[in-house]
């Protein structure tokens, strides 16, 4: 799973960077295991989760699921009140 991170840097231009690739074992996928995944990473490197603004997806079902299980809700169920939370979908349409 590819994590980037917005900068703004001090000429206020936004910045995309990659944090981090983080590898995940293909036989068990599961959403808890992916969200903790995240938040060592986020850990590793003295990132608090409650930095996190928003999320950004293609159309998985375990990143933006259906009803409560999955990687957004677990990401919400994280982050205080005040923190904005926005999920941005990303729909790719493939020609053969």
């Amino acid at each position: 799973m590819c994590v980037l991170v917005y900068v703004s840097s001090i000429d206020k231009k936004v910045k995309t960077q990659l944090l981090d690739l983080i590898s995940l074992d293909a036989t068990n996928c599961s959403v808890k295991n992916i969200f903790e995944s995240f938040k060592n990473i986020l850990q590793d490197k003295n990132i608090p989760i409650t930095n996190v603004i928003g999320m950004a997806s293609d159309n998985v079902s375990v990143m933006i699921g259906h009803l409560y299980n999955f990687f957004a809700s677990y990401l919400k169920s994280e982050v205080t009140r005040n923190s904005i939370i926005k999920i941005y979908l990303s729909f790719f349409r493939y020609y053969s």
